[in-house]
């Protein structure tokens, strides 16, 4: 996909990390019986990333992404999921989401993508994207490809969300509203299929 390189979306400046490339000099494999969430959080902090962990969820959130992203461990499949998402227009159809959920699983690569409808109204637009790890963990391999998710949203967000009626549109007790519950939102589980409604 080619990104736009004109109005660009107001993601965070800095860089993610506040001391680049220190992951090149990392160890370059973890034994899969080694991997952990209190590990990868040290690895990740070691690197610069700024994060809070939730030991109950097996999660992991990246700050200052400008993206939501997310790690979730999965030690019986030896796997990790990247999660991250935007906040739709809440007045849209599901005919809508539908239709812009077959483009971008048809056209972005990486990441699938799906949604959720709250009881509130708000719509989330998830994407997901899972890493195995079943002989070993490479970290730097998981930090590119954090970066590379990073990314690609970024790039979705300019070439198929902003300026169009996909957008975003605050309303009534925005933005207060959205910072104090896009936490909360931002955990909820997608194999939970009651309530969902996605692709």
């Amino acid at each position: 996909m080619t990104q736009s390189t004109e109005n660009l979306i107001p993601f965070p400046k800095p860089a993610l990390q506040a001391r680049i490339p220190s992951e090149l000099i990392m160890p370059r494999e973890i034994a899969k019986e080694a991997v952990s969430l209190e590990l990868i959080a040290d690895r990740l902090t070691e690197a610069g990333y700024e994060i809070d962990t939730d030991k109950d969820d097996n999660t992991i959130a990246v700050q200052r992404t400008g993206v939501n992203l997310r790690l979730q461990l999965y030690p019986d499949l030896n796997s990790i999921r990247m999660r991250s998402n935007f906040w739709l227009n809440r007045h849209l159809t599901d005919d809508d989401i539908h239709k812009l959920l077959i483009r971008l699983n048809d056209e972005i690569y990486l990441p699938k993508y799906t949604h959720y409808r709250w009881s509130d109204g708000d719509i989330g637009l998830f994407a997901g994207y899972a890493l195995h790890y079943t002989f070993g963990l490479n970290m730097p391999n998981l930090i590119f490809s954090m970066r590379r998710l990073v990314e690609t949203q970024q790039g979705v967000y300019q070439d198929y969300i902003k300026g169009t009626a996909y957008a975003y549109v605050e309303e009534e007790q925005r933005p207060e509203v959205i910072n104090s519950n896009a936490e909360q939102k931002g955990v909820v589980d997608l194999d939970d299929t009651d309530g969902a409604e996605g692709d």
